[in-house]
């Protein structure tokens, strides 16, 4: 049998016609030229091993020889590759580094515009009360979500049983927050309870609670 491959260049096409003239057929190959030399068969020979502050360039765990291969559209593999990280004592990565420090610090106030606050949590949340934040469909959606949040243990223990609060709690290295919308029989209102640097986690229930059961008294009763 006599076949005709092309593309035998790239890794299917050969491969098709090394087992094709394996089982004794004439095989007709036709590929161009400057694909000959594009490296796609190189051996294997990346090991991407490095030290700590050394940066080596990511390869997908397949065919890492593609990285130095001639591409079909552009001039090269890595034409639009970031450069790699910074030094480590380089003055750019000092100046990274403390503007992390002094911005995520566990105690640090200062906050820039994209990060946001108890009041930010606040105006989101009267914003979604109101409708004006989504959609009537999705709004509906989200709160439906808020109704049936699942972790209770903070501001719902200090409501009366049956109160219906939607609510969002929020937990990440010894901080802990639950903010929401409590429906009341006089008025409904919102609650922002932020805190952070607990060593005793599990101290922060009772205290959201009865913070809960406070507003709850101011408000209602």
């Amino acid at each position: 049998m006599s076949v005709l491959v092309t593309g035998a260049s790239g890794f299917l096409g050969g491969r098709l016609a090394e087992v094709l003239v394996q089982r004794g057929e004439q095989v007709t190959v036709l590929k161009k030229s400057d694909r000959a030399t594009d490296l796609t068969n190189a051996p294997d020979t990346y090991r991407p091993i490095t030290a700590p502050g050394v940066w080596v360039p990511t390869q997908p765990p397949l065919f890492p020889q593609y990285a130095l291969a001639k591409p079909w559209g552009m001039k090269s593999a890595d034409q639009f590759r970031p450069g790699p990280p910074p030094q480590l004592t380089s003055a750019v990565y000092a100046r990274d580094y403390n503007e992390t420090k002094e911005l995520g610090g566990t105690k640090s106030t200062k906050r820039t515009p994209q990060q946001t606050d108890a009041q930010d949590v606040a105006l989101l949340l009267n914003r979604l009360y109101d409708g004006t934040l989504l959609s009537p469909s999705s709004t509906d959606k989200f709160m439906g979500l808020l109704k049936d949040q699942r972790v209770n243990n903070r501001l719902p223990q200090g409501l009366p049983a049956g109160t219906v609060i939607a609510h969002k709690t929020g937990d990440l290295d010894g901080a802990m927050h639950d903010v929401g919308i409590v429906y009341g029989p006089k008025t409904n209102y919102l609650v922002v309870m932020e805190s952070g640097e607990w060593s005793a986690p599990g101290n922060v229930p009772p205290m959201f609670a009865d913070l809960s059961r406070q507003l709850w008294n101011y408000f209602e009763q």
